[in-house]
């Protein structure tokens, strides 16, 4: 149920920083929990747990903007967050230099 993600961040000047390693709630899979599980992950604590990974991702946006705002740094204009699947796929397709 948890899996990995990469965030790549760009920035005005073109740059591109990615980060790996970072991890998340794969939401297909938590869907497809039966209930009986669903209700174990609850009585354990485990639940709350599990919302916060997911809400935490919409605060990816706000550290950009508040990045921007307090920062002379070169501003980032774009922010892409992929399953590392996705992202190893982008990669296989970007050929060699």
């Amino acid at each position: 149920m948890i899996s990995e993600f990469e965030v790549s961040v760009q920035a005005q000047s073109g740059a591109v920083n990615r980060y790996t390693g970072l991890y998340t709630i794969d939401e297909e899979k938590l869907k497809d929990l039966d209930a009986e599980l669903v209700h174990e992950l609850h009585e354990k604590g485990y639940l709350g747990i599990v919302y916060m990974m997911l809400a935490s991702l919409g605060q990816l946006n706000q550290l950009v903007k508040l990045r921007n705002l307090s920062s002379n740094a070169d501003p980032i204009v774009n922010m892409q967050v992929q399953s590392k699947k996705e992202a190893e796929k982008r990669d296989a397709e970007v050929p060699a230099s």
